[in-house]
């Protein structure tokens, strides 16, 4: 299985709009919304952001929601869109059996107690895990949300044809103009829904470095590895072909 990194943000703001009724995108979630915060546009700066902190709280067993509220107290106030790793986690300690409903809708569900696992520095760490992904949690279960999810290649490309009609087809009223990103896409991508970065006709989960699950009305494709820094065309190659059959060669575009 591979770390999909931030693609975690696409599986849960595709959860939050499988189980809108449950999740409505007004409803209040401390000081925004539930659906302002899934298209990034909460109020608050990504500035407190500190992975290397973060990481000390889930290994520590920290309630990261409280955790993140404080730090998104001090954070600064923005107007408009800014990507924000803290309010992320809000929403999946706030959907707290994301998880399991990821697991319902892959239908490869994960065991109902969490699995220790060893991190690469020695440190206890902890996953729902079924057979084709894995999810971490801290040690009293609460799910991460900037990242955490594992999957297979097989299973990051049956997610993106899960996603597929919703992402292209309902997003179009909820969707707002990308502003400050700078990563991956940052020449392409023109909205931002739940996690996902869209084009034109296209949609895009965007994990570490170039990670990427891309979505055309046509094919869904995956670029999912351990990382790679040369792998930076594949969206460029995807946007600019005329058709997707072109596009997908592999051996012509050697993505």
């Amino acid at each position: 299985m591979y770390h999909v990194m931030s693609i975690t943000k696409a599986v849960i703001g595709l959860m939050y709009h499988i189980h809108e009724s449950e999740f409505p995108r007004d409803q209040s979630l401390e000081f925004t919304t539930i659906g302002k915060a899934l298209n990034m546009r909460s109020g608050k700066g990504g500035d407190k952001w500190d992975y290397e902190r973060f990481r000390l709280h889930v290994e520590g067993d920290a309630d990261l929601y409280k955790f993140c509220l404080h730090q998104l107290n001090e954070a600064k106030e923005v107007d408009g869109m800014e990507y924000n790793d803290l309010m992320y986690q809000v929403l999946a300690s706030n959907m707290r059996d994301v998880a399991d409903r990821f697991g319902q809708c892959m239908g490869d569900l994960a065991a109902k107690d969490l699995v220790r696992e060893t991190s690469w520095d020695g440190k206890d760490i902890y996953f729902k895990k079924a057979k084709s992904w894995k999810w971490e949690h801290t040690k009293s279960g609460e799910p991460l949300g900037p990242h955490g999810l594992h999957m297979t290649q097989e299973a990051a490309k049956q997610f993106g044809e899960l996603a597929k009609p919703h992402v292209l087809g309902m997003s179009a009223n909820e969707k707002q103009p990308v502003e400050e990103w700078y990563g991956t896409g940052n020449d392409q991508f023109t909205h931002y829904w739940n996690g996902w970065f869209l084009t034109s006709q296209n949609a895009y989960a965007v994990g570490y470095v170039y990670q990427v699950i891309a979505l055309t009305p046509d094919v869904v494709y995956t670029q999912i590895y351990e990382e790679d820094w040369d792998k930076v065309n594949f969206i460029m190659n995807i946007e600019s072909s005329h058709t997707s059959k072109d596009v997908y060669n592999i051996n012509k575009l050697k993505l």
